[in-house]
């Protein structure tokens, strides 16, 4: 998840009713989509892991009973992210910026920060970090940013470049220069002045035309996630230090069956927090349902050392095609606490 191309901020955590021209509907009120989503997102072969993070944080700050804070408030800020470290879980995009949050610097540099952001998607994988903002009313990039390949940028230079005078002067998030641009409403931001031109453009293949990645997103869309993360690509498990590391897999890995893809859902019932866990099996199996069952039910996660009953309650586990999806409860409100497993490529979310 982390890159020498932009600072990974620790983790604390596009769009109107009707369908813009050229523009899919993915944020605001009753239209947050993640398929949708991927309809924004740049799509390309890579050998390593595409990683796609997707929220609705207008919905988000409704569930966590907030409003969301008048832009420049730095108090207010605070107070809004601390807000989703609970029940309420949103994967905050690196690309968003939220470590300059309540500094005021990214609106400083780009003339909007993530308070003035209504939904967003982005997608990573080894080369590509590209992001997607829906903003609200009123919202939008300032005069003057500088242009070069069809592109503005956040800075003078060249796409990728290391920019000595905003990170001297702590002036913003994008210490890189970073091409961005504006459609409807929304802004793009990139580390390739290609995929923003690309995206303005309509040009270019899109992450909604990848299989695995499309029927995970709508297994969670089903669920009405508000916020999810999905990783595609080689999710083998990597077994921790053992005497007899084929004794480690056997005993820690609970999923044979290959997968290509897995999407974590954060979601509601009621008043009660409920994470889904989506996987796109690659190949036919009689017990995959067992598979995912005993994967949440009996399995012990790697890096805590502790029994994954002891972290969520298992609802229940369904099977929709190639796509198998859990239910679960997080037993303490922590609904952060199967992303974090993700991040680590743990039991359960990797298979042998």
């Amino acid at each position: 998840m982390s890159s020498n191309f932009w600072p990974t901020p620790a983790v604390v955590a596009v769009v109107a009713a009707l369908t813009l021209s050229g523009c899919s509907v993915f944020g605001s009120e009753d239209d947050f989509s993640i398929s949708d989503a991927l309809e924004e997102l740049p799509y390309a072969e890579t050998d390593g892991l595409v990683t796609v993070e997707v929220a609705d944080l207008d919905r988000a700050t409704e569930l966590a009973d907030m409003e969301s804070p008048e832009p420049g408030d730095s108090d207010a800020a605070g107070e809004w992210l601390r807000g989703f470290d609970g029940p309420v879980f949103v994967p905050f995009s690196s690309l968003l910026g939220v470590q300059y949050l309540v500094t005021g610097q990214g609106r400083e540099q780009v003339g909007f920060d993530v308070t003035e952001v209504s939904a967003f998607a982005g997608v990573s994988d080894p080369e590509r970090r590209f992001v997607v903002e829906e903003l609200r009313d009123g919202a939008g990039l300032k005069d003057g940013l500088p242009e070069r390949d069809g592109v503005r940028q956040t800075a003078e230079g060249e796409i990728g470049e290391f920019d000595a005078g905003s990170a001297d002067s702590g002036d913003g998030p994008y210490v890189f220069v970073t091409a961005l641009e504006e459609k409807n409403g929304r802004v793009a931001f990139a580390n390739q002045a290609g995929l923003v031109r690309d995206w303005k453009d309509d040009d270019g293949e899109r992450l909604s035309d990848h299989d695995a990645l499309g029927a995970v997103a709508e297994a969670l869309d089903d669920a009405e996630s508000y916020a999810a993360t999905l990783v595609a690509g080689d999710l083998t498990f990597a077994p921790s230090v053992a005497a007899d590391p084929d004794v480690s897999r056997a005993l820690e890995c609970p999923i044979s069956a290959e997968f290509d893809a897995v999407g974590v859902g954060q979601a509601f019932d009621g008043d009660s927090p409920r994470i889904f866990v989506s996987y796109h099996f690659t190949g036919e199996s009689d017990d995959l349902e067992k598979q995912v069952k005993a994967a949440w039910s009996d399995a012990e996660v790697a890096q805590l050392s502790r029994p994954v009953s002891d972290l969520v309650d298992l609802k229940s586990v369904e099977s929709d095609g190639d796509v198998v999806t859990a239910e679960l409860a997080p037993v303490d409100d922590r609904a952060d606490v199967v992303y974090r497993m993700l991040v680590a490529r743990d039991v359960p979310l990797a298979h042998c």
